[in-house]
């Protein structure tokens, strides 16, 4: 049996597939299987181009699972699950590259730590054509993960190694929750007492495709997040999961939540919605802020709108809008929280750079 599976989903992805197979082939860790998905492919000719380089690549570690439609990233990553024979799941996205390095370390750590149930690593963000435009940074340590986690997702997705029967024990991945499935995963392995942590060091070059979402999409996205969330508190309160059919969840699911969960809903959901813009946009930046500007906020609702303009700020910055980082660096401090005072006064002699 082998150590790792490594499990990819490929769905249009013809441009980047070879690459992103090539970087797991190419490990300097070699005990694993490479569970690939078609996950419904040959729409856009991304599987004629996956089977030409795996007929030329011709490494018995592959195995290739073709499904005759794409029902949803969760669905696929199931399926991956319940074929695997590991006991260690390595994710992988068909756009990414692993760094040679990526599996071995990883592995070196669940083998030093049997109560990890996912592990990440901080990730290189590239553009479509490969260019790097920054790093992304996660935490570091169990607690710091447990504490991220009531925000948001403290793993890049594909960036993951986990422990099987750890994710098969607590359900899987849960398709009601799409594009925010990873996140879901996270919280409920964190329900059972798994730790969650990251390696502090890239080892995978991450693919974002700039700003190609819709903003429906965008609030699809963080509304599964939210109710995700919103899950994992009544959970903790000793509370049953709410039932729901196993398609995705939309905002009907509102009222399966706890009332006071939901008094602070718009801001937590721009929050949630802040983290997926590219700070390279000014359009967007400028769209958070004014959404921010817009709600009559108080009590814990001033923390989350503090973090959404900090992270405006850094994003103008970083487009040398300095004018504008400034504007929304001044705003974020007049909310007047002592936590994002300390961490503006940590960043703030890198941020005029």
């Amino acid at each position: 049996m082998r150590r790792v599976t490594v499990l990819m989903s490929v769905y249009r992805a013809a441009s980047t597939v070879a690459a992103a197979t090539d970087s797991i082939l190419n490990q300097t860790f070699g005990d694993f299987e490479f569970l690939i998905i078609d996950n419904g492919a040959a729409i856009d000719g991304t599987s004629a181009v996956l089977n030409t380089h795996l007929q030329l690549r011709n490494d018995p570690r592959i195995k290739l699972i073709v499904l005759p439609e794409n029902n949803g990233l969760a669905a696929a990553l199931n399926e991956g699950l319940a074929q695997a024979s590991a006991p260690l799941i390595a994710r992988m996205d068909a756009d990414d590259i692993a760094l040679p390095q990526r599996l071995e370390k990883q592995v070196r750590i669940f083998e030093q730590n049997l109560r990890l149930g996912a592990l990440g690593s901080d990730v290189t963000f590239i553009d479509v054509h490969g260019n790097i435009f920054g790093r992304g940074r996660y935490p570091v340590g169990a607690k710091e993960n447990i504490a991220y986690l009531k925000r948001a997702s403290s793993l890049a997705h594909p960036a993951v190694m986990m422990r099987r029967n750890a994710v098969l024990k607590v359900g899987g991945y849960r398709p009601a929750f799409e594009n925010a499935e990873d996140y879901d995963l996270w919280l409920r392995l964190a329900d059972h007492g798994y730790e969650i942590d990251n390696i502090p060091e890239v080892l995978l070059f991450y693919r974002l495709h700039g700003a190609n979402t819709s903003q429906t999409k965008r609030r699809e996205q963080a509304l599964r997040a939210w109710l995700a969330r919103a899950f994992h508190v009544m959970r903790s309160r000793d509370m049953p999961d709410p039932e729901f059919e196993n398609h995705p969840l939309d905002e009907s699911a509102l009222s399966l939540v706890a009332e006071d969960l939901k008094q602070s809903f718009d801001i937590e959901m721009l929050e949630l919605m802040s983290a997926q813009l590219s700070l390279q946009d000014e359009s967007e930046l400028h769209n958070i802020v004014g959404e921010v500007r817009k709600l009559q906020l108080q009590g814990s609702e001033l923390k989350p709108a503090a973090r959404i303009l900090l992270r405006a700020a850094l994003g103008f910055a970083r487009n040398k809008n300095y004018l504008q980082a400034g504007k929304a660096f001044l705003a974020a401090l007049s909310y007047d929280v002592p936590e994002i005072a300390r961490m503006m006064a940590a960043k703030a002699a890198g941020l005029f750079r």
